[in-house]
């Protein structure tokens, strides 16, 4: 029979806190901080149920590795699929979104800069996901270094099912509702995810939308949750740093063929760097690199026309 001794020394030695442990009918039942309670029970045959059904998802993939390793012959990992731990977080949905996980995330970048594309990605992370990018400590990419953003947005894309929406500059032309927009294209990207992963929950960075909820009513068992700062879900946060990757690399391969660099953001410095580009290429060429409906634009192109 395992001894109990060896399961618990397993989590204490990385770094799981057991906060108490009680006796429950055939086993016993071990509260870990912030992961929720773990419970073992022992069989005839000398072997041993771990059930993970009270474990927080973003907890699964590490207790999974701790406890497989302690004897995987005799431990029997009993853990919820996907749908099923979506079913059992919907049952009582938590209030931060950190812990809403398995879920498709979705967001965007570049909707304030003057220069580049608007991008929109959503990303599915599940447990698999989970268990490769949780070390990454995933954050909102516009707080992570251009090289880190498409570092990891290279390594999201291999491991994740994503789906990615731009909509180059030049395209912007005649777009009154920016919210609309996004609506659009999150509602795009999250449809093409749900075609190649199901999900019954997707979460997207709280733009002010309106109407996403109905746009994605054709998937009548999908909860569609806006959060405030979402990126700190990790399903969020890799769509965060895939939409900036694109974004980047957009950014890349306009300064290259222009063989100047183009800046980031909607500053005075874009705003001078636009000066130079409009008395260089004339006006056309900065329609395909500038997001002409911004007002700071729309000033600089009347100033020239006086």
């Amino acid at each position: 029979m395992i001894n109990l001794d060896q399961v618990k020394q397993s989590l204490q030695q990385n770094d799981l806190e057991i906060e108490s442990e009680k006796i429950i009918q055939n086993g016993i039942q071990l509260r870990i901080k912030n992961c929720g309670c773990l419970r073992i029970y022992w069989r005839k045959d000398g072997r041993m149920t771990i059930d993970l059904s009270q474990i927080k998802p973003s907890c699964l993939p590490q207790l999974n590795g701790i406890l497989t390793r302690v004897d995987p012959e005799k431990i029997n990992l009993s853990a919820e699929n996907d749908l099923e731990i979506q079913r059992r977080i919907l049952d009582h949905l938590p209030d931060d979104p950190k812990v809403i996980l398995p879920a498709i995330g979705s967001d965007e970048a570049g909707k304030g800069d003057l220069f580049g594309p608007l991008v929109v990605a959503a990303v599915y992370v599940g447990k698999t996901e989970y268990d490769h990018l949780g070390k990454y400590q995933l954050k909102d990419g516009k707080l992570l270094s251009a090289k880190r953003v498409l570092c990891l947005s290279d390594q999201i894309k291999s491991l994740c099912e994503y789906s990615l929406a731009v909509v180059e500059p030049k395209d912007f032309t005649g777009v009154q509702n920016m919210n609309r927009l996004l609506e659009d294209l999150h509602a795009r990207c999250i449809n093409e995810v749900l075609g190649r992963k199901e999900s019954l929950i997707a979460i997207y960075d709280d733009f002010g939308a309106k109407n996403l909820k109905e746009r994605l009513k054709n998937h009548r068992d999908l909860t569609v949750l806006g959060f405030k700062k979402a990126e700190r879900n990790l399903a969020v946060a890799a769509a965060s740093i895939v939409a900036r990757g694109e974004f980047l690399s957009w950014i890349d391969r306009a300064s290259s063929h222009y063989g100047k660099r183009i800046p980031l953001g909607a500053g005075q410095k874009a705003i001078e760097f636009a000066k130079g580009f409009l008395k260089d290429y004339g006006l056309k060429e900065l329609g395909k690199i500038a997001k002409m409906s911004f007002s700071s634009l729309q000033d600089l192109i009347s100033m020239k026309s006086d």
